[in-house]
C-alpha cells in the first residue's frame, strides 16, 4: 500500500494553480447564476406588488362606482319620497277644505231654514194675534 507520494513542486504547483482556477471558475459560475436567480425573484415580487396594487385599485375603483351608483338610487328615492309626501299634504288640505266647505254649506242651509221657519212661524203668530185682537174688539 502507498503511504505516500511526492510530486515535484514545479507540477504541484501547476496542479495547485489549475485547481484555483476551476475552483474560481465555479465560484462564479454559481454567484452569476445565484445573481440571475435572486434578480429574476425580485421581478416576480414587484410583478406581484405591482399586480396586486393594480387589483387593489381596480377594486377600489369599482367599489366608488357602485357607492355612487346607490347614493344616486339613494337621493331618487328621498326625492321621490319628499314629492310623494307633499302631493299627499296637498290632497289632504283639499280634502280638508272640500269637507269645510261642505260642512259651511250644510250649516247655512240649516240657518237658512231656521230663518225661514222663524218667518213662517211668526208670521202664523201674528196672524194669530192679529184674529185675536179682532175677535176681542
Amino acid at each position: 500500500m502507498i503511504k505516500s507520494v511526492h510530486l515535484p513542486s514545479d507540477i504541484t504547483s501547476q496542479m495547485s494553480e489549475k485547481t484555483m482556477i476551476i475552483s474560481k471558475n465555479a465560484q462564479q459560475r454559481m454567484f452569476h447564476i445565484n445573481t440571475l436567480q435572486n434578480t429574476r425573484m425580485d421581478q416576480q415580487v414587484q410583478t406581484l406588488l405591482q399586480t396586486f396594487e393594480e387589483q387593489r385599485e381596480q377594486e377600489l375603483s369599482s367599489g366608488d362606482e357602485i357607492l355612487n351608483a346607490e347614493q344616486v338610487k339613494l337621493n331618487d328615492t328621498i326625492a321621490q319620497a319628499v314629492k310623494e309626501e307633499a302631493n299627499i299634504r296637498e290632497e289632504t288640505k283639499v280634502r280638508i277644505g272640500n269637507m269645510e266647505a261642505e260642512n259651511d254649506l250644510e250649516v247655512q242651509r240649516i240657518k237658512d231654514r231656521m230663518v225661514s221657519c222663524m218667518r213662517t212661524r211668526g208670521s202664523q203668530l201674528s196672524n194669530q194675534l192679529y184674529s185675536v185682537e179682532k175677535s176681542s174688539k
